[in-house]
């Protein structure tokens, strides 16, 4: 049921009505980024902090490049020359994956090894100091035949 209204009554009445309405759509517009950015700060607020400790235990720390590829490796050696011997140390890959070279110690006598590899994982240089020995340096070839001992 609709009831005759004049063009100027329509007119003017719906000029007040959508002022009203866009009025009011910019007051929700408002109150809707405010309720936004006051539950934006709670979530913030709420997040775990990274908790700072004093000592972290791991038996093997694996530093990773972008492509996944291990590039520094820290706990047990399980590429040692020696596989009857654990050794414990540092390891540093090229991006290919391969040992570059090494900071380890070896169960086996007590010895610390320094060594350098090729791109192809070849002795190339090694240096070592025992317990009880003052230490040598072992030069390899290519192949990683020994070339030279420097007590």
């Amino acid at each position: 049921m609709t009831m005759p209204i004049t063009d100027e009554i329509t007119a003017k009445s719906i000029e007040e009505r959508l002022a009203r309405l866009e009025s009011q759509n910019r007051r929700l517009k408002s109150l809707f980024a405010v309720i936004c950015a006051c539950f934006g700060l709670c979530l913030v607020a709420a997040a775990p902090q990274a908790p700072v400790v004093n000592e972290v235990r791991a038996r093997r720390v694996v530093v990773v490049d972008g492509e996944g590829t291990e590039r520094v490796v820290l706990g047990e050696d399980k590429d040692a020359l020696n596989k009857r011997e654990k050794t414990f140390g540092l390891s540093i890959r090229d991006a290919n994956g391969k040992r570059r070279g090494s900071l380890v110690t070896r169960e086996v006598g007590g010895t610390a090894n320094f060594t350098l590899f090729t791109g192809k994982e070849v002795r190339r240089l090694e240096g070592w100091t025992g317990r009880e020995s003052g230490g040598t340096w072992l030069v390899f070839d290519e192949e990683g035949k020994k070339m030279k001992s420097i007590p």
